[in-house]
Order: C-alpha cells, then sequence, then structure tokens
C-alpha cells in the first residue's frame, strides 16, 4: 500500500541509514526528542535525526503493525 505518512529518519554521515513509520507530526517529534535525549550520546555526533513527509510503501506486520518497506518521494 502506499500512502502519504511521517517518517523519522536516521542520517548518519550524510546518508539515511534508518526509517521508521510514526502516524503524525506529534508523534515523531517526541521520539526524536527522546532518542536524541537518552540515546543519541552512542553516536559520535555524526548522527542527525529528522521528521519528514514522504510517501512511502508500507505493509502489516503480524501484529498488525504499518512498517515502510520503501520510501518513495519526499513532499
Amino acid at each position: 500500500m502506499i500512502e502519504i505518512t511521517f517518517v523519522l529518519l536516521l542520517h548518519l554521515g550524510g546518508k539515511i541509514e534508518e526509517y521508521t513509520y510514526q502516524e503524525s507530526l506529534s508523534e515523531c517529534l517526541g521520539t526524536k526528542r527522546r532518542i536524541e535525549r537518552n540515546i543519541c550520546n552512542d553516536y559520535t555526533g555524526t548522527a542527525r535525526w529528522s521528521c519528514n513527509e514522504y510517501k512511502v510503501k508500507i505493509a502489516m506486520d503480524p501484529n498488525g503493525d504499518p512498517y515502510i518497506v520503501e520510501l518513495i518521494d519526499a513532499n
């Protein structure tokens, strides 16, 4: 299924290394804030987190939760 949604992106060395599906902008920003406060110290300053709206291809895991299969286009 293709939809437009907010995506939490992890940039390392200028490249997108990870991304996760987010229900809303407020959920994305909240998750980003928690990560930056608690986990970001594990990276040596090369990590950058961002919330962007993307057109994505999603699928459902066995629990019925959506996950991103492919980033198609940034809006």
